[in-house]
């Protein structure tokens, strides 16, 4: 028996204020269409919602039932968790991950887990390309069912080399904190 492929997702209800109503439409679609890829190339997979705003005017559980409204699915399972320490627990036990918040796609880049990042702003695209995984970020507005399947395909190829590159990226982080640390300790102490 093959191991079951573990994914986590967040995605956002976007308002009318954010995006027209074709690429809201389109960013759901999308995601439906992803959903169908990964069980038709991968069947043995399971996938989790993660929801990182709880805002009554921009719920996360609102695309959750969003995506399971328009896909006409319940292959996707709400996660719910009580604090910080269990969401990064849950998270890392993803084997990938497609993040459209900024926190839930860095979180995920935190657990070494390979991301892709569906970007409705600045942040989470210059994120992608600050740790060098900028082709793995997507603009909403520029999003495709295509250009989306082709990333999870290449995310999928490339997942064993991206996890040594994000504990790469971690390990220099957690050098540079420990510097900036000693820095700050031996100007307060002397």
């Amino acid at each position: 028996m093959s191991k079951v492929l573990t994914v986590g997702i967040n995605a956002r209800d976007f308002q009318k204020k954010h995006f027209s109503e074709d690429i809201i439409t389109n960013y759901f679609k999308t995601l439906c269409s992803w959903l169908r890829h990964l069980k038709e190339t991968t069947p043995q997979s399971e996938v989790f919602f993660f929801s990182f705003c709880n805002e009554e005017h921009q719920s996360d559980l609102e695309a959750y039932r969003k995506i399971k409204e328009v896909c006409h699915t319940d292959v996707i399972k709400n996660v719910s968790y009580k604090n910080f320490s269990e969401l990064r627990k849950r998270i890392s036990k993803c084997d990938r991950f497609i993040g459209t918040r900024f926190h839930s796609s860095l979180l995920a880049i935190q657990q070494l887990v390979p991301t892709i990042t569906l970007s409705y702003g600045k942040k989470g695209h210059n994120f992608m390309r600050q740790v060098g995984l900028e082709e793995y970020s997507t603009k909403i507005e520029e999003l495709t069912s295509e250009k989306l399947k082709e990333k999870w395909d290449k995310l999928t190829i490339n997942s064993d080399g991206i996890k040594k590159k994000l504990k790469s990226i971690n390990n220099r982080q957690i050098l540079l904190a420990n510097q900036h640390f000693q820095l700050i300790k031996n100007e307060l102490i002397y």
